[in-house]
């Protein structure tokens, strides 16, 4: 077929990866390798990347970060909501979408079954299902959803460190620190989108 006919699947393809916000990989890996450091502090960085589970780990988590980003976009993308509609709503293929968050919600699943501990396939599931309920039921109840969102980021580091090592006070320092930031951030977010929720 002519490359042509390819341009519009390259476009959707783009657009989706704009969309999951690649910007948030890098720090969320980043909490993630110190949450394994804290869980076990004489662990080098070697070590934390060469661990099989807390590798797999990662992943999902960088998954359902994606994923929520997306799945936010394509239910704001249905609404009046003027300020929060993805900013590529000309090239915003609903179908391709759907598709695209189906075959990674069900990877997600499936690939959670690997992790060894009950601990992070716990946190993995139960934060994929919460991203999407918070986007379809949650979003409209303030503080509710903020708090919902806080507990899904500071879970994180949990599910981290003990696919690693063990929960240390240093995690649970971290959790709390992340909980009470995201809360905070959130809050203010909705502040000031007060005039795209009217």
């Amino acid at each position: 077929p002519p490359l042509s006919s390819f341009k519009p699947r390259i476009s959707r393809f783009r657009t989706l990866v704009r969309l999951s916000r690649p910007s948030n990989m890098p720090p969320v890996a980043f909490l993630h390798l110190l949450a394994c450091r804290l869980s076990s502090p004489g662990s080098s960085l070697r070590s934390i990347v060469s661990h099989a589970p807390s590798s797999l780990l990662l992943l999902l988590i960088l998954t359902i970060t994606s994923t929520s980003m997306i799945v936010n976009d394509y239910y704001d993308s249905r609404s009046v909501d003027a300020i929060n509609k993805p900013g590529d709503a000309e090239e915003f293929d609903p179908p391709f979408v759907r598709s695209a968050l189906s075959f990674a919600y069900g990877h997600l699943l499936i690939l959670s079954t690997l992790l060894p501990r009950v601990l992070p396939r716990l946190l993995v599931v139960g934060g994929t299902v919460v991203t999407y309920l918070y986007t379809v039921h949650l979003k409209p109840v303030l503080l509710l959803k903020n708090a919902v969102v806080a507990s899904i980021v500071a879970a994180c580091p949990l599910a981290s460190a003990s696919s690693f090592g063990d929960v240390t006070g240093g995690v649970i320092g971290l959790c709390g620190t992340l909980f009470l930031g995201t809360f905070g951030r959130e809050v203010w977010m909705d502040v000031i989108d007060v005039d795209g929720d009217r």
